[in-house]
């Protein structure tokens, strides 16, 4: 032992942050010392720091010791009110269907919502993406939450600012990505199908000329949205085509009789739309290629079809409506 003390308080004059299993591992490179275990250098390095070894600290014990990071202090919970004159208004806020932290990550917050509005006026308790939703008026359920956003004039939000979380969104991200590839894919399908109806419409190679709806397709693909300022305000246009006129972004549904005529009905078609939720009523589209790139579950229950009225009775509400309109036979 006199030997193996001599050598470890020459490792440890040399360098004394070596610790316990770099001491050990010098040790086993010489041939005097490889009989020597690992436990035996751990208590010898001990002993020598107990006699008060120059230059041996206890940084050297970090290998028979587990070292935990502190955790994050937990960010404090946030409520706030918002409240709107009429249900039209929109609170503009996004938030994940599943549950994560103790709540719901918020996920978007989108432009000319309430929220917006509110982060505009109180900068210093802005709602941002990744804050946690905790409830919405006591409501704690996903759909609960979404219930009181479509229903009540006031929400009060409870929510826990992101600083400090860590926020588990690899669902989210494989779930965006899922969805841009399908976009992708029914843009691939729609493009050649169109081509096909306008040569069969206008004769062979008349789809060849469709180069702005084309780069429009391909714009909503990319999920590339138009923006233009206007004197009436921001116009926004996922579906843009260059050049069309006249340019109205914004329309108001007094020009438009027929808007206030299915206004009249909305509660009933409504009402039949969730009568005819069965599966079963439900069929693929009529082409496979732009089912299998919206998805595979992609099914759709028509109304009316190329000028055919496929369940009036089913629909009876609905179709009525629909009759009622100017140009529809």
């Amino acid at each position: 032992d006199t030997q193996l003390t001599a050598k470890l308080q020459e490792l440890l004059a040399n360098n004394s942050e070596l610790s316990y299993r770099q001491v050990y591992e010098k040790l086993q490179s010489e041939e005097a010392f490889k009989e020597v275990g690992f436990k035996k250098v751990q208590k010898l390095m001990r002993d020598l720091k107990g006699d008060g070894h120059e230059g041996y600290s206890n940084d050297n014990e970090k290998f028979d010791k587990v070292e935990v990071a502190s955790p994050l202090p937990q960010p404090k919970e946030v409520e706030i009110c918002i409240s709107r004159p009429d249900i039209s208004q929109k609170f503009g806020m996004m938030i994940d269907i599943e549950p994560n932290s103790g709540g719901h990550r918020i996920s978007e917050i989108r432009e000319g919502g309430l929220v917006e509005v509110w982060n505009r006026e109180h900068p210093d308790n802005a709602i941002r993406v990744n804050d946690i939703l905790i409830s919405v008026n006591g409501k704690i359920t996903f759909d609960e939450m979404m219930e009181q956003f479509k229903s009540e004039l006031s929400c009060q939000l409870r929510r826990k600012p992101m600083e400090g979380l860590k926020v588990d969104d690899s669902e989210a991200k494989k779930e965006a990505s899922d969805w841009e590839r399908r976009r992708a894919r029914v843009t691939a399908a729609l493009v050649p199908g169109l081509k096909k109806i306008i040569d069969s419409e206008f004769g062979a190679g008349a789809g060849d000329r469709l180069g702005r709806i084309e780069k429009m397709y391909h714009r909503v693909g990319s999920n590339d949205i138009f923006k233009e300022e206007l004197p009436s305000g921001s116009r926004l246009a996922p579906g843009y085509v260059e050049n069309l006129t006249p340019v109205t972004p914004f329309h108001d549904v007094k020009d438009h009789p027929w808007c206030a005529e299915l206004q009249k009905h909305w509660k009933g078609i409504r009402q039949e739309l969730k009568r005819n939720f069965d599966e079963s009523l439900w069929t693929a589209g009529a082409y496979q290629k732009s089912n299998e790139a919206y998805g595979k579950d992609w099914k759709i229950m028509g109304v009316l079809t190329e000028d055919t009225w496929q369940d009036e009775k089913r629909f009876k509400v609905t179709t009525g409506a629909l009759k009622e309109l100017k140009g529809i036979k």
